[in-house]
């Protein structure tokens, strides 16, 4: 059960919130799971949930952002300890919270526990949780945040008073109006004036409270970077994040050049038809937590192996500027470090492209052209084959289109879907799109012959294109 500190700096009080479940809202929405209603909170704020083995957050597109240990980031992944910004509001992530510990044997006690009046034991009181340096109960607590539930029950946690600049009202009763007075005519006009001047109060109070909170966020944002060089720190000046950011799988072509070139790096080989279209339907995290499941085991870097990390993702060494600005983003944490790199613009743009190895040639195309996973004996086959040079990997190409499954072929029965198979094919093995010369070049091809279409496999993978990815 993940538990939250949270911690409201503009009266220096502290909460701690354990939410049931691997997935919740936190926003200004009484639907969220956590309910903060405070004017610097969006209603749907931020998105935490767990995936595999650990935890990611998501900005559900909020007014003022979050930030993840004083960066601005819209999302990644999150470790025990972790500080988030919601607005004006500082959340300490803990993955599980802390285990009970055992309850001591019984002893006499010099002061029995508190009874009722019908004789009963009654529990006994709270222990204090430290909030802002001072001690409240947890029955205060429960008070100040205007819930009658025990706190570890919170299914929605409401700050609705402990976030106010005055203390709720302790509840009256209700008076008894005198029997002449319970039944009322219709108001007289100076208490209709009277109560429509506090209505327009109320209005004008709201309005104001949610115009100070949107200007107390960006304003809060940028003293929390103020005196950091990392450029997330400085994205409201307009210095542009490492990497050029995260990468845009909303574009069809970044989003397969990401997912393959994941693949090759992590995999050793390009994914199968199948993996390809269930890693296109993930969102940035989740792909890169499923390609890094399906890994071969490998022992992580350490922080000083980092740069050699950056090297092998994306073909070069990293600036000396470049890497500690990477370290300050990911707060020294390598999961981070490598998550942001692995995820950049930069990683899935189409200018970025490396050679493959021999052996790392040799199983994309036993992939690509057959889509089965091929043997080491048929890799290392290949690889002799890869060896003779250019004709060498031409013939080998021709051979494994003749034997490819039809089923990555295109259907004659369906002759307008030809530019669409051509171009998957182009994205897929190319990482990039057909050209409309190439495109309507493809299309003429595919109609010539029933079985044309391996000829066109075979065409792409002995591109010299194809030898980079």
């Amino acid at each position: 059960m993940p538990r939250l500190v949270l911690y409201y700096p503009a009266k220096e009080k502290r909460w701690e919130v354990f939410v049931p479940g691997d997935k919740f809202e936190i926003g200004r929405s009484r639907d969220a799971q956590v309910c903060i209603p405070h004017a610097s909170v969006s209603k749907r704020h931020v998105l935490v949930e767990r995936r595999g083995k650990g935890f990611f957050y998501r900005d559900l597109g909020s007014r003022n952002g979050v930030s993840l240990n004083g960066f601005r980031l819209d999302r990644g992944p999150l470790d025990d300890g972790d500080e988030l910004r919601v607005g004006s509001i500082l959340i300490t992530f803990h993955r599980d919270a802390p285990a009970a510990s055992p309850s001591p044997s019984p002893s006499p006690s010099p002061s029995p526990s508190p009874t009722s009046e019908d004789g009963s034991s009654q529990p006994p009181a709270p222990q204090p949780v430290q909030s802002g340096g001072a001690s409240e109960s947890v029955a205060e607590l429960e008070k100040a945040l205007g819930s009658e539930g025990a706190l570890d029950d919170f299914h929605t946690l409401n700050l609705s008073a402990a976030l106010s600049d005055t203390e709720p009202p302790a509840e009256e009763e209700p008076q008894k109006l005198p029997a002449a007075q319970a039944v009322q005519g219709p108001r007289s006009f100076p208490q209709a004036f009277l109560l429509t001047g506090v209505l327009a109060c109320v209005a004008l109070g709201i309005v104001l409270g949610y115009a100070g909170g949107w200007l107390e966020g960006p304003r809060n944002a940028s003293e929390a970077g103020r005196g950091r060089s990392g450029p997330q720190a400085d994205l409201q000046a307009g210095v542009p994040p490492p990497l050029g950011g995260a990468a845009d799988i909303r574009d069809p072509e970044t989003r397969r050049r990401l997912c393959v070139r994941l693949c090759i790096d992590l995999w050793k080989r390009p994914p199968l038809a199948s993996e390809l279209e269930r890693l296109e339907k993930q969102s940035l995290e989740d792909l890169w937590l499923d390609a890094l499941a399906q890994a071969p085991p490998s022992k992580e870097p350490a922080v000083e192996e980092l740069p050699g990390a950056f090297e092998s993702l994306l073909g070069r060494k990293p600036a000396a500027q470049e890497h500690s600005e990477l370290l300050k983003l990911a707060d020294n944490d390598v999961s981070h470090y490598l998550f942001a790199v692995g995820t950049s613009a930069e990683y899935a743009g189409a200018a970025h492209r490396r050679e493959r190895t021999e052996t790392m040639l040799a199983r994309s195309l036993l992939v690509d052209l057959t889509g089965v996973l091929p043997s080491a004996a048929q890799v290392n086959d290949a690889v002799e084959l890869i060896r003779g040079g250019p004709d060498g990997v031409a013939a080998l190409a021709q051979s494994l289109a003749k034997a490819a499954d039809p089923k990555l072929g295109w259907k004659p029965e369906a002759p307008a879907a030809a530019g669409d198979w051509a171009r998957g094919i182009y994205s897929r093995l190319l990482l990039r799109s057909p050209t409309q010369a190439e495109a309507a070049e493809a299309e003429r091809a595919l109609a010539s012959a029933p079985d044309a279409w391996r000829g066109f496999l075979a065409d792409l993978a002995s591109r010299q294109e194809y030898l980079t990815y």
